[in-house]
């Protein structure tokens, strides 16, 4: 996705809060998460984008609610 200023880029960007991304990164992150929901709907090959790599998370406190969320998420 591009808008008028240029491509939106979060290689590098650290996500600890909504209030660290512009609006136009913002509606970059919805869009993608709605296009690979459609595609896993879809059966779609590469809709898995975290099939085969390992996944670390780390919880400064231990939410079990937060835990559960992140782990489904994955």
């Amino acid at each position: 996705m591009s808008t008028p200023a240029g491509p939106v880029t979060l290689a590098s960007k650290d996500f600890l809060s909504i209030l660290d991304l512009t609006p136009a990164e913002l509606d970059h992150l919805l869009e993608l998460a709605a296009s690979l929901k459609r595609q896993r709907a879809a059966g779609m090959p590469g809709a898995l984008p975290l099939a085969g790599r390992h996944v670390a998370l780390l919880f400064e406190k231990p939410s079990l609610r937060t835990r559960i969320t992140f782990v489904v998420a994955v």
